[in-house]
């Protein structure tokens, strides 16, 4: 138990891992990251796990301890025998792969780390059996199974392989069929309401009245679930008009300074590797002050903020953000 407490706690500290995340896939973290929908996913993919209960597993998802978001959407490790990534996509790509690939490589690193393994030793060390899930709720069909070998090196034989299994239905009623309902009624509402609170109270009320996800949405209620998808709906927002602003900002800072220093190149080396540093510094603090403004429910200030640099640098020295 000690070990596999201190994975857990490795596990969420995720190095200042970032990501790009979707609203339905951080609800489909927050569902099932608790052990009761933790434990019936388990079962829906694995129906031959019916002996196992909550005790059995354990939430190994990656976290990014700038903003204490997930980093992937989420890590089961089942009685050390298995560790499970799953993922939530809407959006077709392959490149889930190589995501799935460097969350493997992170996800072993800390179970190591914290089981005091020696990978050194001549010994060969004991791991949990790694598996791969894709759960899709875009259109089209999709194949079975993702091959990292031959979507990436079609026709070779690299030494890497990883395979995927794709998720585009549950059995009736079961809990990936109740996710599907969410995530379709979801996507049908905002394209009808945009990204407004009506959105997720109507996707609230018709999963109530289908049984999709009814406990886990009953036991938050209207208005905790649709205060949680309105911070999740501005985060994206925000993060989108922040990147877009860093992006203005450093065109127009290449512009005057390409006019400025023209051939001086040794100077231009130098502010090229300073302007690097000062973005990842800036990326950092607008992480840190998301968290902040999230946890404290401020969702107008983010939006403001992602636009104003003035009243972000405010709302930085309000919240003691160096």
């Amino acid at each position: 138990m000690q070990h596999e407490e201190r994975f857990i706690e490795l596990m969420n500290n995720g190095d200042g891992m970032t990501a790009k995340r979707e609203a339905k896939a951080s609800i489909f973290t927050e569902v099932f990251g608790t052990p009761a929908y933790g434990l019936e996913l388990l079962k829906a993919l694995h129906p031959e796990l019916s002996d196992y209960t909550e005790d059995d597993i354990s939430t190994v998802t990656i976290r990014n301890i700038l903003t204490n978001k997930s980093y992937n959407d989420l890590g089961i490790l089942a009685r050390d025998k298995f560790v499970i990534l799953v993922e939530a996509q809407s959006t077709w790509s392959v490149n889930i792969l190589i995501r799935i690939l460097i969350y493997l490589a992170y996800t072993y690193k800390n179970y190591i780390t914290a089981h005091e393994l020696d990978v050194y030793s001549e010994k060969r060390v004991s791991l949990p059996k790694p598996e791969f899930f894709v759960i899709y709720t875009g259109k089209g069909e999709r194949p079975e199974q993702l091959s990292f070998a031959r979507e990436f090196f079609p026709g070779d034989t690299p030494d890497v392989e990883i395979t995927a299994k794709i998720v585009q239905q549950g059995k009736e009623g079961d809990i990936i069929d109740q996710y599907m309902t969410f995530a379709h009624t979801l996507d049908q509402n905002i394209q009808k309401y945009g990204y407004a609170p009506e959105a997720m109270r109507a996707t609230y009320h018709y999963c109530v009245e289908h049984n999709a996800l009814k406990n886990y949405l009953l036991t938050k209620g209207i208005e905790e679930v649709t205060s949680l998808m309105m911070l999740l709906f501005d985060d994206e927002t925000v993060m989108r008009n922040h990147d877009a602003q860093i992006r203005r900002e450093s065109r127009a800072e290449g512009r005057a300074e390409g006019r400025a220093e023209g051939r001086a190149e040794g100077r231009a080396e130098g502010r090229a590797e300073g302007k690097v540093e000062g973005r990842a510094e800036g990326e950092s603090k607008m992480s840190t002050l998301i968290s902040r403004l999230l946890s404290l429910g401020r969702a107008k200030d983010l939006e403001k903020a992602a636009n104003d640099p003035e009243y972000r640098e405010k709302l930085c020295k309000e919240l003691g953000i160096a």
